[in-house]
């Protein structure tokens, strides 16, 4: 997805950690936030993508978007299941 251009909601453990540390907030739901923000982008794009296929958008770029919400809603399940969710 990354390589795509598209965004991955990556945030590395050092990141993760610090801003814990600094803010006090505790982020034991971020696996779930992560893999909530793939599902939704996949729902968006598959939007996206519908209204274009009933000729309802005009936009030329939601050719090559129709493949694109099956690996982000992959994405998500593989980050639900990564944190035991």
């Amino acid at each position: 997805i990354a390589e795509e251009g598209w965004a991955t909601f990556g945030i590395s453990a050092e990141i993760a950690a610090r801003y814990a540390e600094r803010t006090g907030v505790d982020l034991t739901a971020l696996p779930w936030w992560k893999g909530f923000a793939y599902w939704k982008t996949a729902v968006v794009v598959q939007q996206l993508y519908t209204r274009f296929l009933r000729g309802e958008s005009q936009d030329t770029r939601m050719i090559t978007i129709g493949g694109r919400a099956p690996k982000l809603a992959r994405r998500a399940d593989a980050e639900l299941r990564s944190a035991g969710l």
